[in-house]
């Protein structure tokens, strides 16, 4: 009976997820995305990946015919396509976690504010974390990361005369 009582005071909240569903984060997004280096980074992971697919199918189909040398040399150049796809991959990642962090950090206090402000309004009592690997299982209607990203949305338009004034 003490959960039923504080089943409507308990909500879950994904902060980047909300975050990133910002218009702010979004725009910003879009920008990295049409970033040269970006892009060239992008094009160059789905060549060599492409390359590296090639060379398997190559593999398959000829290793029980090839040399030994030149099984190995076959072997050795796959292994060099998937360090080179880890490579880029790692640069792209490096990129989406910089981001994602500069984000987050910008976004602190407009995010305590606006979830206070939620918490405020829908009367909660407990609000965790719904980041996935933590909660299992929460029902939609706990889950309050979008009523986040509306918040901060309006809070971002907010800012944006003030920021223009100065």
């Amino acid at each position: 009976s003490a959960m039923s009582l504080a089943s409507g005071k308990i909500a879950v909240v994904n902060f980047e997820q909300a975050i990133l569903n910002t218009d702010l984060a979004q725009q910003r997004i879009s920008a990295i995305e049409s970033d040269e280096s970006y892009k060239e980074n992008i094009e160059q992971a789905k060549k060599i990946q492409e390359e590296g697919r090639k060379m398997a199918e190559r593999y398959q189909k000829e290793a029980p015919t090839m040399s030994a040398s030149d099984k190995a040399l076959l072997e050795s150049r796959i292994s060099d396509k998937k360090a080179d796809l880890e490579h880029v991959s790692r640069k792209l990642q490096d990129t989406r976690n910089a981001f994602i962090q500069g984000l987050m950090q910008e976004m602190q206090l407009a995010t305590t504010r606006a979830v206070k402000e939620i918490i405020d309004a829908d009367g909660i009592g407990l609000l965790l974390n719904g980041n996935p690997q933590i909660i299992l299982h929460a029902d939609t209607s706990f889950d309050i990361t979008a009523k986040l990203t509306d918040r901060l949305n309006r809070i971002n338009s907010a800012a944006k005369p003030q920021a223009k004034k100065k």
